[in-house]
């Protein structure tokens, strides 16, 4: 059964009213929804190859433009960047519209070697902007995924999901926030995985509180240039942090939803955000649920 939407350009003066949005988990403080398969915007074919020019829809876009004050569509849509060979793995999309990456445990060429969907330069970059605007605000962050193949130990623990000053010397420690393999660093209004750390293979539940950047980590004084948010990560990220001893440990995963709210814009406290997306997840990859069932390539094609 197909369905129509109709938007009407109308103007309400009452406060009290409910505001519609496209996704449940919208705020006044929502940054960032990367959702490859939403029905307000999906994800049109697969990340290719290179650096992409602004083509992951920012599902959050209204509300970030309004919050920030600057900013269009095009603006505050997410770069993929996609760097593998056919030795270092694959990315393909799920039978429900997640974006699969399969990384070889074996046969890595080199470094650098992954799929990172970021926001990296400053230049026509609001969230980039906002964030250096705003140092010391408390944030929220979550992502979805289903691990299919689990990461190995290492020197250092890939990192996952990242916002941090690419002078600060270290993403793992620093910045704004870093989730890796084990943990989930700097959240110090409370966080959640489910299931507990370190995964296994399935769906993948992960939220973390931010108090602001930590002291050591806040950008220098380019500001919004020195900012690199890498809301989701597999392999090993573009930049000096992706070294031998990173390579041939990544998870392969099925990428479904991240999520970055500005809590002190909001004023909604972290476990009632956190406590909503945990809701909407369960309800997501429930039976009937959209990406409940989903179905892609067997990671063992790739050793």
């Amino acid at each position: 059964m197909s369905g129509l939407r109709l938007a009407l350009q109308m103007t309400f003066t009452d406060p009290s009213l409910p505001v519609l949005r496209d996704d449940a988990i919208l705020s006044s403080g929502s940054l960032a929804l990367v959702d490859f398969a939403h029905s307000a915007n999906p994800l049109v074919g697969t990340p290719a190859a290179g650096v992409s020019a602004a083509s992951i829809p920012n599902i959050a876009w209204k509300e970030a433009a309004a919050l920030a004050g600057a900013g269009t569509q095009a603006d505050w849509a997410f770069n993929s960047r996609v760097s593998l060979t056919a030795a270092d793995g694959f990315i393909e999309r799920s039978g429900k519209g997640g974006v699969h990456v399969c990384m070889s445990q074996v046969g890595g060429t080199g470094t650098g070697k992954g799929v990172t969907i970021e926001r990296i330069v400053a230049a026509g970059s609001p969230l980039l902007q906002y964030l250096a605007a705003n140092l010391t605000h408390k944030f929220y962050f979550s992502r979805w995924e289903r691990i299919t193949r689990v990461a190995l130990t290492g020197a250092l623990e890939p990192c996952e999901a990242a916002i941090y000053a690419n002078s600060s010397g270290s993403p793992y420690s620093t910045g704004l926030l870093n989730l890796n393999r084990t943990g989930i660093v700097n959240a110090g209004l409370g966080s959640k995985s489910s299931p507990d750390l370190p995964q296994a293979t399935g769906n993948s539940f992960r939220s973390g509180g931010f108090n602001g950047w930590t002291a050591a980590g806040q950008p220098n004084s380019t500001g919004a240039a020195d900012i690199i948010a890498a809301l989701m990560t597999v392999g090993q990220q573009p930049t000096a942090y992706n070294g031998a001893s990173m390579a041939n440990k990544s998870r392969s995963t099925i990428l479904y939803r991240a999520y970055l709210e500005d809590l002190t814009a909001s004023g909604r406290a972290y476990a009632d955000v956190e406590a909503l997306d945990f809701a909407l997840f369960g309800q997501a990859f429930a039976a009937g649920g959209r990406y409940a069932g989903d179905t892609f390539t067997p990671v063992s094609t790739l050793p």
